[in-house]
């Protein structure tokens, strides 16, 4: 993917996900620089796209060390990853990133939704499927709970 593509890919992504009403009182309540946060989307997007292998236990450790904070602050879940992450295929598609591109970065992006927690109602869901052998005596899950330092 070229500069360019990347460039109005992050612009369509961020426009997308401000005016989304669940991501976007995420995104503005963090108050971040938006100078910054869109250099640093466009160069993770340069990043994935620019490497045909899967994403390293190095480089999740970072991204959570990155993100950790504002996830822990602002509680957004894997709902709300899949939500940025349908934003950003959506807008590389539209700016013509080619098939084989956009499936290699969906793989990559993948692992990504183990840095955030479960939503509440899916994690719900999987523990009606799951029966109550999967609560200790506290009633409460015995999975890792979608811990920021889950390995990938």
């Amino acid at each position: 993917m070229d500069v360019p593509l990347v460039t109005e890919a992050t612009s369509d992504f961020f426009r997308n996900v401000y005016a989304d009403p669940e991501l976007g009182p995420i995104f503005k309540a963090s108050k971040s620089n938006m100078l910054v946060l869109r250099k640093h989307t466009s160069y993770f997007i340069h990043q994935l796209a620019q490497f045909e292998c899967p994403m390293t236990p190095r480089q999740l450790q970072y991204l959570n060390k990155i993100h950790g904070p504002v996830i822990t602050k602002y509680h957004p879940t894997q709902h709300h990853f899949d939500l940025m992450a349908s934003y950003l295929i959506a807008a590389i598609q539209e700016h013509g990133a080619e098939a084989k591109d956009v499936l290699f970065m969906q793989k990559k992006l993948a692992p990504l939704r183990k840095l955030f927690p479960p939503d509440p109602q899916q994690q719900q869901q999987q523990q009606q499927q799951q029966g109550p052998e999967a609560s200790d005596s506290s009633g409460s899950s015995s999975g890792s709970g979608g811990r920021l330092t889950d390995g990938p």
